[in-house]
């Protein structure tokens, strides 16, 4: 303590010292310069952070900041999760941290053993970058509510968020760098009910399976792999836009999803993923998939693609029945719906 006031009263004895001599005068008195110091006062306090308001002569006015107290000792003063007193990023107390020496540079997320509810993962630690959150790091913690994810996280380890039954809501910065979520990653997550997948390229293997409540997915331009049961029993999911950019696809990734009525379908060449053509297998399979746009400049589907959608009934492709026929897998589906295929210049039927 003596120490701490000692250091405050040096400073502002050389912070008065500079502004004596800067007007190169005594209290009251003008300088060269024409004004002098009327008053020296502290204004405002922030947290440890004192303002204090010069008064001169002339009515004019200039303003210096003093620290406190030992910085190092201080209580946070956190806005916008941006400490005001020492500059560091917030993070959630329990969440460890890696250091990957022989990568980047970089810090992973490890583990997590706090009792928050909601989680803040920050983008920063120890002055660098956090770039991943590592597997199992989450599971189970099922008092778990929301999660923010910040802008420096690239991937999501595989089974981080498994069975965390509370979880709600997870938060990703509209600036993240996100682009890949490993395998069972937010399996059995039962609450949770949106996600913003943003720029994501890899989704894996069951990475929201039996997600029952999750009721809105939107996938960038940049996802090109989607991986086996990915969305399984995702019964709240009524429509889905696949885009151009997807690649891969592995059986079951939207099966069983009972609500799903509406689907487009704009990937212009994808593949199985990791599968042989000659097992019979279905990707939005036990799903009411009713109707269904096809993009005309889709060249190739996965064999087996609409197989078990038995309300299918309509298939709109946006190009003419000639280069419908070209279309590689077109029509080796098994047990679907009695559908009817509408090219821009006519009808197919089933």
């Amino acid at each position: 303590m003596r120490k701490t006031k000692l250091l405050f009263l040096i400073t502002m004895a050389i912070v008065l010292i500079i502004a004596l001599c800067a007007c190169n005068t005594v209290k009251g008195e003008k300088g060269d310069n024409g004004r002098g110091i009327v008053s020296i006062e502290k204004t405002s306090t922030d947290g440890y952070i004192d303002t204090y308001t010069i008064t001169y002569t002339d009515g004019t006015t200039s303003t210096f900041t003093v620290t406190n107290a030992d910085v190092s000792k201080c209580t946070h003063n956190y806005i916008n999760y941006i400490c005001s007193i020492c500059g560091k990023e917030f993070f959630t107390p329990g969440l460890s941290f890696v250091y990957n020496s022989e990568l980047d540079g970089s810090y992973y997320v490890s583990h997590y053993e706090g009792i928050d509810k909601n989680v803040y993962i920050p983008s920063t630690y120890n002055d660098g970058k956090v770039t991943r959150i590592g597997d199992d790091v989450f599971k189970d913690k099922v008092g778990l509510n929301s999660v923010f994810i910040s802008d420096n996280i690239v991937s999501i380890g595989n089974n981080a968020f498994e069975s965390c039954e509370s979880l709600v809501n997870v938060i990703i910065s509209a600036n993240n760098s996100l682009n890949s979520i490993g395998d069972n990653t937010f399996k059995d997550c039962k609450n949770l009910n949106s996600l913003n997948i943003g720029n994501v390229t890899k989704i894996g293997k069951s990475a929201f399976e039996n997600c029952i409540s999750l009721g809105a997915v939107e996938f960038s331009n940049n996802v090109n792999e989607i991986g086996e049961k990915a969305f399984y029993n995702c019964e709240k999911i009524i429509c889905i836009s696949i885009p151009e950019s997807l690649e891969y696809i592995g059986k079951g990734a939207f099966s069983n999803c009972t609500n799903l009525t509406f689907l487009d379908w704009n990937a212009a060449n994808c593949q199985l993923l990791g599968l042989s053509a000659t097992i019979w297998y279905n990707f939005f399979g036990n799903s009411n998939l009713t109707t269904v746009n096809i993009s005309s400049e889709v060249k190739s589907m996965p064999v087996y693609l609409f197989t078990d959608c038995k309300e299918l009934a309509v298939i709109r492709y946006y190009s003419t029945k000639e280069n419908w026929s070209n279309v590689e897998n077109n029509s080796n589906w098994n047990n679907t719906g009695a559908y009817k295929i509408y090219c821009t210049d006519g009808t197919i039927d089933k």
